[in-house]
């Protein structure tokens, strides 16, 4: 609750004069600085930049115009073609949207949950045929939300070489499969039935929102050992914190709202201030 706060009061400035208030006392820190009246106009996409809580993704592709923030303490943004890959806490994550259009013939004219499922199916066919193997999509749950009107919660599986382990405590070499690394995953240990994918990589959690005939899409891929669980409910919580625009969000400023909260002594609420690595 306290990130969405912040992220409401983050876009307000974003959009309009408004003060961001620290994490004492509740007195404002400073005002929104003017918008760019001038200078080199702001390419459509999705980038992501520090934010005090982790990453600021920034997206305006289409008509869907949105802000989200990946919390964590250790970020860092990667240039990829097509789409950039952002770390965080040692996950790999992708922030895209496409259109149905871009997806398959019959998928003009879908929306909400039909439309998602056809863009799970165009998604794991589409890493299918880049991994030279079936990735059939598994899918998890169905979500609506007054600011989300659809979303759907889907699992892609790992490669051969993960290795699944039946129960805490068990040896994967008595199974028939390679031993784990020996670093510990930094998640806590569970006992889901559906999070004993041990081995680096890990499958991919697919949070997905449907807006209209566009799909906003976040990934996340576990590169330690992460149990599917925990990055499943890392990608429900980053896609709760999405907040839309009716109008363009500038990259600029919100990177320009970022340092003045940062120069004005504003924290992340509740923890320290996420850090951005190379």
């Amino acid at each position: 609750m306290k990130t969405r706060r912040y992220l409401e009061a983050f876009l307000a400035c974003t959009l309009g004069a408004c003060a961001l208030h620290g994490t004492g006392g509740g007195a404002a820190v400073h005002e929104a600085p003017p918008r760019l009246a001038s200078g080199p106009a702001e390419p459509p996409g999705i980038t992501g930049q520090l934010s005090l809580c982790g990453l600021a993704v920034v997206g305006n592709t289409g008509d869907l115009h949105f802000l989200m923030e990946l919390s964590g303490d250790k970020v860092s943004v990667h240039k990829e073609t097509p789409n950039d890959t952002y770390r965080v806490d040692g996950l790999k994550v992708q922030v895209t949207s496409i259109l149905a259009d871009e997806m398959a013939p019959t998928a003009r004219g879908l929306t909400g949950i039909a439309l998602l499922r056809m863009h799970a199916r165009y998604e794991s066919a589409r890493l299918a045929d880049i991994m030279g193997r079936e990735a059939p999509p598994e899918e998890i749950s169905v979500l609506t939300s007054d600011s989300m009107p659809a979303g759907l919660v889907w699992w892609l599986p790992g490669p051969p070489q993960a290795v699944a382990v039946e129960s805490e405590g068990s040896d994967p070499q008595d199974q028939g499969y390679p031993a784990a690394p020996p670093a510990p995953p930094p998640f806590p240990a569970t006992n889901d039935a559906a999070s004993r994918v041990t081995n680096n990589p890990t499958g991919i959690a697919y949070m997905t929102a449907a807006y209209g005939q566009r799909v906003l899409v976040l990934s996340v891929q576990g590169m330690h050992g992460e149990p599917r669980s925990a990055l499943v409910a890392k990608a429900q919580a980053w896609v709760g914190t999405v907040k839309t625009s009716p109008r363009f969000i500038s990259a600029h400023q919100v990177r320009t709202e970022i340092d003045a909260a940062r120069a004005a002594g504003q924290t992340c609420p509740g923890r320290p201030n996420a850090v951005l690595e190379p």
